[in-house]
């Protein structure tokens, strides 16, 4: 029998580039608050994604394996992972029985700042790292972002982020095609070959 549940990210700036892949039953937020609760954590997690499936068991189980795959489990016997977030959100949305929800109102305060850095090394904005907003993927530089960060312009299905757009339109003044395809190619080399 299948149970409905969220497959979450956990993050905690104690721990930089390593975040916690569950499920719950219960609220992502109220299974932070539990774990940060233990005297062994400093400081509290934080829920940097969360997704609804039919079947969390299956879901989790599913992602967990594909990331295995890839070596990024920390021990075996536990549910930490050292992966890109963007990464593991990617495989969440490849994952089957995905539940559509409201989205609901982004529970961020200012005391829940990360030190996660993304593959340039710079630091990704809160606003950004935290979203229950529906969205997804930008096509070029491979970013989860809610629907209202996707430009679609007269292309319908248009998968760019803004400033992904923004730089393709740029490749496009200086080049034309050419330019906005080798734009295209270098941004997605590098998050695809990780995948």
């Amino acid at each position: 029998m299948s149970t409905s549940g969220y497959i979450y990210i956990l993050a905690n700036s104690v721990m930089p580039n390593i975040v916690k892949i569950g499920k719950t039953t219960r609220e992502p937020s109220d299974r932070a608050k539990e774990l940060s609760s233990f005297t062994s954590t400093p400081v509290p997690f934080i829920v940097v994604y969360e997704q609804l499936f039919e079947d969390c068991d299956s879901a989790e189980n599913y992602i967990h394996t594909k990331l295995e795959q890839n070596n990024q489990r920390v021990a075996n016997n536990r549910e930490f992972f050292n992966a890109p977030v963007n990464e593991i959100i990617r495989i969440i949305a490849e994952t089957p029985g995905i539940l559509i929800a409201q989205p609901k109102e982004n529970k961020t305060t200012n005391d829940q700042k990360l030190d996660t850095k993304n593959d340039n090394n710079t630091p990704i904005p809160v606003e950004k790292k935290v979203s229950n907003e529906a969205g997804k993927i930008c096509s070029i530089c491979g970013n989860f972002f809610p629907h209202s960060e996707f430009n679609y312009g007269n292309k319908l299905k248009n998968s760019y982020c803004r400033q992904c757009c923004k730089e393709h339109s740029i490749a496009y003044s200086k080049g034309g095609s050419p330019a906005t395809k080798s734009y295209r190619e270098e941004k997605r080399s590098k998050w695809k070959d990780k995948a």
